[in-house]
């Protein structure tokens, strides 16, 4: 009767089924504050993977695979022609919400341990990440890929974007580590983090977390006024340059 009951809840969904293999991860840091001397940090993902007692011994090692997603917002990408003597906006094509920063790392390579088909379905990857934030699916449908990959490319460029294969280092066959590092140009707001784990191209489990890119002491009040009192700040702005140029007139002043 009790094994009736209990398969009676399953079938509801009110219990849980055993999962052969978890996630249990943690962060060096839950917070990354950005002072005047400020010029980029690593935060480090550690991590272990839960086995259940009656595990089977899986015939493949286990990867995993780190991505990092920073705030989103709207990006239009442009295509330059010239034109005479000048450069002009000709075709261009608008994203949605595209991750200001976005970096996948993972154990092995990337592109093996997780297919195409995952990568649109999870929402993983470098162009996983941009096609599902174009606005017009139709455009990368009848062939303007390079808009893609002029994203991709400038914000790798920016070090906003990057993808690095045999990055996490599995210490043991269950334990593992990942180092990521934030560029000096880190948007400030909050970043999630996921964390899979893969063997022969399952995923088996997922874990996820944050932390939050903030600005602290002078340049955390400097960004509140700009955006409080944008007036008193353009003021005081002003006058710190005229200060700024006076002073330097009378050191460099010629006799």
């Amino acid at each position: 009767m009790n094994r009736f009951y209990f398969f009676c809840l399953l079938g509801l969904g009110l219990v849980s089924p055993l999962r052969a293999e978890g996630l249990v991860t943690m962060l060096s840091t839950n917070s990354v504050e950005i002072t005047s001397n400020y010029t980029g940090t690593e935060i480090s993902v550690f991590g272990a993977v839960e086995r259940d007692a009656q595990t089977i011994i899986r015939r493949t090692p286990y990867e995993i695979v780190v991505a990092v997603k920073g705030p989103s917002a709207p990006f239009i990408v442009r295509q330059k022609e010239h034109m005479g003597l000048i450069w002009v906006n000709a075709n261009q094509q608008k994203f949605g919400l595209v991750p200001k920063f976005y970096a996948v790392i993972s154990s092995g390579k990337f592109n093996s341990i997780v297919n195409s088909e995952q990568q649109n379905k999870l929402n993983l990857g470098l162009r996983a990440i941009t096609s599902r934030s174009s606005l017009s699916a139709e455009e990368i449908q009848l062939g303007n890929e390079s808009f893609q990959d002029a994203l991709i490319r400038l914000r790798k460029e920016q070090s906003l974007f990057k993808q690095d294969d045999d990055s996490v280092i599995m210490q043991r066959a269950n334990t593992f580590r990942a180092n990521l590092s934030l560029p000096a140009n880190a948007p400030l707001g909050r970043y999630e983090i996921m964390v899979y784990l893969f063997t022969g191209g399952t995923l088996l489990a997922s874990e996820s977390s944050g932390f939050y890119v903030r600005k602290i002491g002078f340049e955390a009040d400097t960004a509140l006024l700009s955006r409080s009192r944008p007036f008193v700040y353009g003021v005081l702005a002003a006058a710190m340059a005229i200060f700024a140029g006076w002073i330097a007139s009378v050191i460099f002043r010629r006799n």
